[in-house]
């Protein structure tokens, strides 16, 4: 099984896999309509697969920018997880991007470090022999390292602590790029100070929500639950999740 969180479609991946019954392939990512990148309609959620592999290629499309932890949270209760279970795969490889996370300034949606560590547990615990964090994309180094960290953690069994904020979370939003490659306009993150520049760091010792609580947004909610009806006639499980 592969589960894509990049913020992009994997479209290179689901070519690869496409009509075959052997691997899922699961890909969470931006999709506007087809109008982020890789700005195509392969990455909506009707293509499912051809062949004997319908079913396998699952896409959760969000239509937007800003989603967030409950929103993935939200994706793999409802879809990642019942599908892994029914289906059973010796190996879980993730194209664990991270650029998905807070302050990414290519993403720009908001998954907090906790979340990839909340993601990355899960799937360790519905695969047989083994779960494999492959990096791919990450546009801010601080969002990068951070989100990397919890993952590594979580892999390690290190007692990741819910609620907690890795060091060092001063997240710089474009530390990564130049003005001119953003056009000359730095755009804060809401979570953030308003100066880009001058973030305040966090509190390690301030506790978060945990994010297997969180509740997601009305969109992110509405395109999980198309991406079921979808899905439930090839996975049981998901008729059983409703």
């Amino acid at each position: 099984m592969v589960v894509d969180w990049d913020v992009h479609h994997g479209n290179g991946i689901q070519e690869v896999f496409y009509g075959d019954r052997s691997v899922v392939y699961c890909s969470i990512h931006r999709h506007d309509g087809g109008e982020f990148f890789p700005s195509t309609s392969e990455g909506n959620m009707g293509m499912v697969g051809t062949g004997e592999g319908r079913g396998f290629n699952i896409n959760i499309p969000w239509v937007c920018g800003g989603m967030g932890d409950g929103d993935y949270v939200y994706a793999f209760k409802n879809v990642v997880l019942p599908v892994a279970k029914e289906f059973g795969p010796d190996i879980i490889v993730v194209a664990s991007g991270f650029d998905a996370a807070v302050c990414d300034p290519i993403g720009e949606c908001d998954i907090s470090p906790e979340c990839y560590a909340c993601m990355t547990s899960m799937l360790n615990s519905v695969c047989n022999r083994g779960l494999v964090l492959s990096l791919e994309g990450g546009y801010n180094l601080d969002a990068t390292s951070n989100s990397a960290l919890a993952c590594v953690k979580a892999l390690l069994n290190l007692g990741w602590k819910s609620g907690i904020t890795p060091r060092p979370a001063t997240y710089h939003a474009y530390a990564t790029l130049s003005d001119w490659e953003i056009n000359g306009v730095p755009m804060p993150h809401p979570r953030y100070s308003p100066d880009w520049l001058a973030l305040p760091e966090w509190d390690p010792e301030i506790e978060v929500p945990d994010c297997f609580q969180s509740k997601p947004s009305e969109l992110g909610k509405a395109v999980v639950d198309q991406v079921v009806q979808i899905q439930k006639q090839y996975w049981p499980s998901l008729s059983r999740a409703e």
